[in-house]
């Protein structure tokens, strides 16, 4: 359920805002629910990759609360030039525990 909010607004900014509708086809109430729910999107996604970054949060945790799938965060860290955050023994260790499968032979 959406609830009324009053924001106040530079008059410039309004202006954008109402372009970005017309240009879109919407009204201004529409565009600044999208515009909003865009920004909430963005910065939650930072927050959670900066807390991913600096070792606050796991893979695991951080794909569920971005709502991904493994896949899906990995592509977003390549996305934004951003590395793993695996130490070497972990790597090391699940490299071992692959050895002896089908397939690995082949790698």
């Amino acid at each position: 359920m959406n609830k009324p909010v009053t924001v106040r607004l530079p008059a410039q900014l309004l202006g954008e805002i109402g372009r970005l509708a017309r240009r879109e086809g919407t009204n201004k109430g529409t565009m600044v629910r999208e515009l909003m729910e865009e920004a909430v999107h963005a910065r939650r996604t930072a927050a959670v990759l900066k807390d991913y970054r600096e070792g606050r949060l796991s893979e695991g945790e951080a794909c569920r609360e971005l709502r991904l799938d493994r896949w899906d965060f990995l592509t977003l860290l390549s996305e934004r030039n951003l590395d793993r955050n695996v130490a070497l023994e972990d790597a090391l260790n699940a490299r071992s525990l692959s050895a002896g499968r089908p397939g690995d032979r082949y790698r």
